[in-house]
């Protein structure tokens, strides 16, 4: 099932939800359907409306339920398509951790069967930071290593049908410019690391179609001198902003500070052709606040020709020790990696300390 499954109008998305929630409960609890549905308005007014309205539903076994906890552990992601922006946060608000944790329960004391949930999300009451400007955001519900289907919401600067105001507003319309090459390298120093974004003996078989293919090591010990290499190769779609391009005018001209002024700079390594956004983002399996890197990611071979426009093939290797803003907590974690519309199959890394290790002889 996908975005409109709910058979609601956009406007819907705005009233009270309590009898849609109900009537959603209803309806999954007695269909074949297990897992996350999530729904939303295709289009958003900006002048009329102050946020992005979601519904979702979530059918699982009653101990999948207990085991992995909806309102705690389920994060909302979203994605600018025209841009380089991903936005991530848990979907609920937290309950204070400095309460003591209930006392858990034995799954096996639950009973089988089936429950479902309904709930609403306000995505900027979430993500705070969203832009409220003109652009078509993706949406998705990441519960640890499930994730539930898009929903695609284009945010309308003007409903005006006169021709001269559309054909006046694609005029301000400029493509932009890639920014620099993120984690950066030095592609000339010849002491620096060998080149991450070049493929490597560990890295996954590429992906036929447009997709992100990762891999890890299942687990990893953290300390000192330590690493966690995440390994990527891609097939993405390019945009024209995506795409290196020289100055666009001679120095002082206009033209060059109309570049400047949009975007333009050095990427960081003269042999890339181009450069995409690609967002990683961890998941805990005891602590559910999502870590979030974004890459901005070099292309070497050709731009190839298809029939929904170009794409890119590519590759990644990055340190999540070192990358990660802080440390990564000890605990096991689902890595996915988003650009744009596409998102990978998460891998799972479990990350444990030096201290956790058994002694010689144990």
């Amino acid at each position: 099932m996908n975005q409109g499954a709910f058979g609601l109008s956009d406007e819907q998305f705005w009233e009270d939800s309590t009898s849609f929630e109900e009537a959603l409960v209803e309806r999954f609890l007695e269909a074949d359907f297990m897992g996350l549905l999530l729904d939303g308005p295709r289009s958003v007014l900006l002048n009329e409306h102050e946020t992005i309205p979601l519904l979702g539903v979530r059918a699982s076994t009653i101990r999948d339920d207990f085991a992995l906890s909806l309102q705690r552990r389920a994060v909302i992601v979203a994605t600018r398509l025209e841009g380089h922006e991903t936005l991530a946060e848990t979907a609920f608000r937290q309950p204070d951790e400095r309460r003591p944790p209930a006392r858990p329960r034995d799954p096996a004391t639950l009973p089988e069967g089936r429950t479902a949930d309904a709930f609403s999300v306000s995505l900027t009451a979430r993500l705070p930071e969203l832009p409220w400007r003109p652009g078509t955001w993706q949406t998705t519900l990441l519960l640890y290593d499930y994730r539930s289907n898009p929903v695609i919401t284009r945010l309308e600067g003007s409903s005006s049908q006169d021709p001269a105001v559309q054909e006046f507003l694609a005029a301000q319309r400029r493509p932009g410019f890639p920014p620099p090459i993120a984690p950066s390298f030095n592609p000339t120093s010849p002491t620096s690391p060998a080149n991450p974004y070049r493929p490597r003996p560990d890295s996954p078989a590429p992906p036929v179609g447009p997709a992100i293919s990762l891999a890890i090591d299942r687990v990893v010990i953290a300390g000192s001198g330590r690493s966690c290499v995440l390994r990527g190769s891609f097939c993405l779609p390019v945009l024209p902003r995506d795409v290196v391009r020289p100055l666009p005018g001679p120095p002082g001209s206009a033209a060059e500070q109309l570049g400047r002024a949009d975007g333009w700079g050095e990427v960081g390594d003269p042999l890339a052709m181009a450069v995409v956004p690609i967002s990683i983002l961890l998941t805990g399996d005891q602590r559910a606040e999502p870590i979030l890197v974004s890459m901005q990611v070099p292309i070497y071979g050709p731009l190839e020709l298809q029939p929904d426009g170009h794409v890119a093939r590519g590759h990644f290797a990055i340190d999540l020790f070192g990358n990660v803003p802080g440390t990564l907590a000890i605990q096991s974690y689902a890595v996915w990696a988003i650009s744009r519309g596409i998102i990978s199959d998460p891998v799972r890394v479990g990350v444990v300390s030096e201290k956790m290790l058994p002694a010689a002889g144990d």
